[in-house]
């Protein structure tokens, strides 16, 4: 298979060199590769932002594509280096949560995962190895090299991460242990440069309790966010608060015109609540 497109993902922020420098290492190792920035602009080591960022680009490049994670992606014996056949795409990164989280989000599993242990890096000081492995790495892959010259293939449960990311469905109920709604409770996973926040809240999952009990509320930490259920900002008036289930799945909340993050104070560890049936009065 020939693979001449590899994408680069990063916390390394735009002001220093870093992403020039890894580029300039797969373009030694790759003569005329498609080389393609995703974003250098990460959160600091925020693995959950890094793996939406990933599966939300992912899909619109060609099979076969490489995808260089350069978040918190020092190796260690909890999170090894590895590679990851996904979707019929490649990537490289360490075993630090990032790959659970991508199945999470996507809802499929890998097809094939590799350690790099049979690939070593130039360098004897090891604090970037997405310039001094990663490339090289990248390269036996474009190549076409037998993954057995990369490292075993392992059988793994990748890491997670502390508070995990999946949903929970909870029956709500009465005093008298009536059920009475639905609570769906997930997190946000990004806030992006304009203060959006995309949450892990589906369509289809949102769709599945509104057919048992209507809408009643959404909030965000402890917020109760009064907004409305939209297609586009301009749906609702400027500075209100917009509902959007993207096309991706996920349910942005978001501020016509605004910063929804900066406006109500809000960060990437919210946890998000909505629930469905009556009303809590005000």
């Amino acid at each position: 298979m020939s693979i001449q497109t590899v994408t680069l993902l990063s916390d390394w922020g735009i002001a220093d060199h870093y992403a020039a420098v890894v580029r300039g290492k797969l373009l030694s190792f790759m003569p005329g590769a498609n080389v393609v920035d995703i974003s250098h602009m990460v959160p600091r080591n925020d693995i959950y932002a890094a793996a939406y960022m990933a599966f939300d680009t992912y899909p619109y490049f060609p099979e076969g594509s490489i995808h260089i994670i350069g978040v918190d992606d020092i190796a260690s014996p909890q999170a090894p280096h590895l590679v990851v056949r996904f979707d019929n795409h490649f990537f490289i990164g360490a075993d630090n949560g990032f790959f659970s989280v991508l199945q999470a989000i996507t809802g499929r599993n890998a097809q094939e995962i590799y350690e790099i242990e049979r690939v070593y890096q130039e360098s004897d000081v090891f604090t970037f190895p997405a310039r001094d492995l990663f490339p090289k790495v990248a390269a036996l892959l474009a190549a076409g090299t037998p993954f057995s010259e990369i490292g075993p293939a392992v059988q793994l449960r990748f890491k997670m991460l502390d508070g995990g990311i999946f949903l929970q469905r909870v029956a709500e109920k009465d005093r008298e242990g009536n059920v009475i709604g639905l609570r769906l409770s997930g997190r946000v996973l990004h806030v992006d440069g304009f203060g959006n926040i995309v949450t892990n809240v589906t369509k289809t999952q949102f769709d599945a309790c509104l057919k048992a009990y209507p809408f009643a509320e959404l909030s965000v930490g402890w917020k109760v966010l009064d907004g409305s259920f939209a297609k586009a900002y301009m749906d609702v008036p400027e500075a209100d608060q917009a509902f959007i289930f993207l096309e991706n799945g996920f349910l942005e909340i978001s501020v016509n015109r605004d910063n929804m993050a900066k406006l109500r104070g809000l960060n990437k560890n919210a946890k998000v609540n909505l629930r469905f049936g009556q009303k809590n009065k005000k």
